[in-house]
């Protein structure tokens, strides 16, 4: 199941910009709503690799961002990345 966000501004937030991820099954439309304005939409990539060293087991999460909002008429843009990292706990900041 592929996974949608949105970056922007919350309705009633103090203009700091975040990233809300979503099921594919709800339309970007449905939960663009929730903000006063939208920075970008489109598709999260989550993937996982365990790697087994000397030093024990590694996990590293590999994230992507991509794609578009059809119903938004608004693509996925480079800055996303880091909000979508920080919505999942990867970065903190």
């Amino acid at each position: 199941m592929n996974t949608k966000y949105i970056t922007g501004i919350l309705k009633g937030s103090f203009y700091h910009p975040v990233a809300v991820i979503f099921p594919e099954v709800i339309q970007h439309s449905e939960m663009a709503d929730s903000f006063s304005k939208i920075l970008g939409a489109g598709f999260v990539f989550l993937n996982t690799n365990t790697t087994t060293t000397t030093t024990g087991t590694h996990n590293e999460i590999y994230v992507e961002v991509y794609g578009e909002s059809h119903s938004l008429k608004i693509v996925s843009r480079e800055e996303d990345l880091e909000l979508v990292k920080k919505c999942l706990g990867l970065t903190y900041g």
